[in-house]
């Protein structure tokens, strides 16, 4: 028999008493029973970790852990994996919800191709209704070809071997950008599953990461210089032929951002996304024009 179970559901928790009750009820609710839910609080200054150990007292699948120290997001997520015991690791954010059917329907679709180390739901013109396999090097095509936004996503819309996890290594800790730059290791070395959408519930309000940096450009800057590392990257899955062309366009798009920079944010933020390319204007230029 066996003692282990299929999906491990993992929630990383800072400062989020207002929204973990139903967080950890959407769970509770899923039609997928074979489940654990790992629960790591990062230092929390308010009743998190009280509201955690009740659910946890009532129901034998939850586990509550309490971090030492702060390790912030990404190093946090890690921990929460190096707690889970599943087949598959299934992250949720204390302030979004779980679907009823989201864990039956995203582990069947990894159920159906074995071979594939994580799925990820799609959007957009060219959903799928039925669960397809890409390799690595087919996804990131698909992606910089602009016929899938697949990389985009967050955690919530993504299952991952817990196998294809450890073996690279985690998240790197990259604050923002780390999700999409996990998305990119993952398929340097996996075949992933396109499953289809409308599974989860992302929940939008004023205290996510995302909304507090907004009004600051060089975040959604970063997430370019990313796709530049990945496609220039020696392990990267596509033909050289097509990870160049892909890696052209994409320097193209970083040059001209930076340009446009100098109208929407002054000279100052340009010139600190330039330097964070690591590029001079001569470059700049030379790479927006080409």
């Amino acid at each position: 028999m066996r003692d282990t179970p299929i999906v491990s559901v993992l929630t990383t928790v800072y400062n989020r008493a207002k929204f973990l009750g139903e967080c950890i009820e959407s769970v509770q609710l899923s039609k997928f029973k074979d489940y654990e839910h790992i629960i790591v609080d990062d230092g929390s200054s308010d009743d998190s970790v009280a509201i955690a150990k009740r659910y946890a007292a009532a129901d034998p699948k939850i586990k509550v852990f309490v971090n030492e120290k702060n390790l912030g997001d990404y190093h946090n997520r890690n921990q929460a994996a190096k707690h889970a015991t599943g087949k598959y690791l299934k992250y949720l954010d204390a302030d979004d919800l779980h679907g009823a059917w989201i864990l039956n329907i995203m582990v069947d679709a990894m159920e159906q191709y074995p071979e594939a180390g994580f799925g990820i739901i799609d959007y957009g013109p060219r959903v799928p209704t039925f669960p397809i396999l890409l390799t690595g090097s087919e996804a990131q095509d698909d992606y910089y070809s602009k016929r899938r936004n697949i990389f985009d996503r967050s955690p919530i819309n993504v299952i991952i071997k817990r196998e294809a996890f450890v073996d690279i290594g985690g998240f790197s800790g990259s604050r923002m950008v780390g999700d999409f730059e996990m998305w990119h290791l993952l398929s340097q070395q996996n075949s992933l599953v396109v499953i289809p959408s409308k599974l989860a519930y992302y929940r939008e309000h004023g205290d996510q990461e995302m909304t507090v940096h907004a009004n600051n450009p060089i975040w959604g800057f970063r997430y370019l210089l990313i796709g530049q590392t990945q496609l220039a990257h020696d392990r990267n899955p596509m033909s050289e032929s097509v990870r160049k062309k892909h890696l052209f366009t994409l320097e193209k798009r970083i040059a001209r951002t930076i340009l446009a920079s100098i109208k929407n944010h002054g000279l100052r933020k340009a010139n600190e996304m330039r330097r964070e390319a690591k590029w001079s204007w001569a470059k700049v230029w030379k790479k927006a024009f080409s």
